[in-house]
């Protein structure tokens, strides 16, 4: 069985401010505006739900560094490594344990996750392995504002039996020509927001919250 969940983050700024949204499948109304401010958190539950996760991520993602350029030339974003940290402080916040393993690529992590099923009744270490992957990585410029979009996915496969449950968060930042944010903390923010994308998709996934 296999379950797919779209959320979205999103975010702006200008000269004097950015304009925030959050939304879920469709975008929500209503926005506030503060000074450059990072993503909301996430809900989380009020204790970790008691299942052990391992976050399984191939090199490829870990190692991914996207090349955006300026004016003044180009601008290394690793992104690769902050989204590596970032999800596994996420999972921290949702479950009991969670461990990272590095692993060659994502065919070997595919091959991994069907070696834990076959062990029989679940892999003995961990209820749910995530594999995560970039989806899409885009810097823009238009005329007096330039942005990011990123989109991340994180697909939860179950030890347990054959479910699978895929979440791909999305994030963009937005900022003025005037404002005094750099291409690196552009990128960052649209990354952070869709990490927090994918924290309230976990957030609202009954097949994630239960052990």
């Amino acid at each position: 069985m296999a379950s797919f969940i779209k959320y979205f983050s999103r975010s702006s700024a200008g000269a004097f401010g950015k304009l925030l949204c959050l939304g879920v499948v469709f975008w929500v109304a209503s926005c506030t505006a503060s000074p450059f401010v990072p993503p909301p958190v996430s809900p989380a539950p009020a204790a970790p739900v008691p299942v052990r996760v391992l976050l399984l991520v191939p090199e490829s993602f870990e190692r991914f560094v996207y090349v955006s350029f300026r004016e003044e030339g180009e601008v290394r974003h690793r992104f690769g490594v902050e989204a590596t940290d970032q999800l596994r402080a996420l999972l921290g916040r949702y479950y009991s344990r969670v461990a990272l393993d590095v692993t060659g690529s994502e065919a070997e992590a595919m091959d991994r996750v069907s070696a834990y099923r076959e062990a029989g009744g679940g892999y003995r270490d961990f209820e749910l392995v995530a594999v995560p992957r970039f989806v899409r990585v885009e810097a823009w410029h238009r005329r007096y504002k330039h942005g990011f979009d990123v989109d991340l996915q994180v697909e939860f496969f179950s030890t347990l039996e054959s479910k699978v449950t895929k979440l791909v968060g999305h994030g963009e930042s937005e900022i003025g020509a005037y404002a005094t944010s750099t291409p690196l903390e552009a990128g960052r923010l649209a990354l952070e927001y869709a990490v927090s994308a994918i924290g309230d998709g976990i957030y609202s996934s009954r097949d994630l919250r239960a052990p």
